[in-house]
């Protein structure tokens, strides 16, 4: 683009190193001013430079490895993330949010404490990879002020609810999943070899003998015998297969054929059967909540993006 304001801009950026200007060599060359604020050609290898070798750079563009990788492979898409960080830039000093050294300092401590260092031996680590503390300290100003602008226009704005979190475990997983039965168990115990004696408790189960005298006269389990038998209550996934095998299509009242385990030899009564939620939702709450935060997140930072470049002064150099 040959405007007015790049005309201006370039002419500004050009350093001579010799008086006869017939032999002047450009030192600079400016790719896209962004409000007001330059991409230069030094800014782009600075950053390429970082994309290659490992650097700091803000995560709020670059975290994503895709991205970075694109972004060294086409100086292009590199330009368009730098133009973005301009825009971002440009919106934290219009909504005063810069911060001042004193916040800055803070930072590098709690940056320091994460690392089980003291703010002194970060600098002495910094200095030792060649790192200028001064250019880190700018970086961590910067992060800072664009981490305040997204909490108040982009973070902020995020709501993830109870709901938004089952609905997206139900779209994965089936709405066969959503509820597990809860089981309130009783059981008679013989242990060791007693088949022909549990088949006769089952026959006198079935001709209406009360389970909890059987409980009494038979069950080897001292522990639940004194409280007609009571095993406890389980959730669907959480008992030994043969166990959920046996009592799964019983309703409450009924009671379950011989059922063998490591233990002995079990019949089991239903005493409480309901549906619950499933507790895996639980389980992957919060998962589940980072995902969709993300998601979101990624989502409403690309439209106000889009809409700040709408309202942003932006020259491209297409000779460039």
């Amino acid at each position: 683009m040959t405007s007015k304001l790049f005309k201006s801009l370039n002419i500004l950026a050009f350093l001579f190193l010799t008086a006869n200007v017939a032999q002047a060599k450009v030192l600079e060359k400016i790719y896209a001013v962004v409000n007001g604020d330059t991409i230069t050609l030094t800014e782009i290898q600075d950053y390429q430079k970082k994309l290659k070798e490992g650097g700091f750079l803000d995560d709020l563009l670059f975290s994503d490895p895709k991205v970075r990788q694109k972004a060294i492979d086409d100086k292009a898409y590199l330009i368009k993330l730098l133009i973005d960080e301009k825009i971002i830039d440009f919106e934290v000093k219009q909504n005063s949010l810069q911060v001042t050294q004193e916040r800055v300092d803070k930072e590098i401590e709690t940056i320091a404490k994460r690392q089980q260092m003291t703010a002194g031996q970060l600098k002495r680590t910094l200095r030792d990879q060649g790192v200028n503390f001064a250019d880190y300290r700018d970086f961590v100003k910067k992060s800072v002020e664009r981490r305040q602008l997204v909490q108040k226009e982009i973070t902020s704005k995020i709501k993830i609810s109870d709901q938004d979190i089952v609905s997206h475990y139900l779209q994965k997983n089936g709405a066969s999943k959503s509820q597990v039965y809860e089981f309130f168990l009783a059981h008679i115990l013989l242990e060791g070899d007693q088949e022909a004696k549990a088949k006769e408790l089952t026959s006198e189960l079935e001709k209406g003998s009360s389970f909890e005298s059987l409980v009494t006269e038979h069950s080897t389990d001292s522990d639940s015998k004194s409280k007609s038998g009571q095993f406890g209550r389980f959730k669907s996934g959480e008992m030994l297969g043969a166990i959920e095998d046996a009592i799964q299509p019983l309703k409450v009242g009924e009671t379950s054929k011989v059922v063998k385990t490591p233990m002995g030899l079990h019949i089991f009564k239903i005493l409480d059967k309901k549906l619950i939620k499933d507790p895996a939702i639980d389980r992957q709450k919060q998962a589940i909540y980072q995902g969709l935060f993300a998601k979101a997140f990624k989502e409403q930072l690309s439209f106000w993006l889009i809409q700040k470049r709408k309202d942003a002064i932006i020259q491209i150099n297409k000779s460039s």
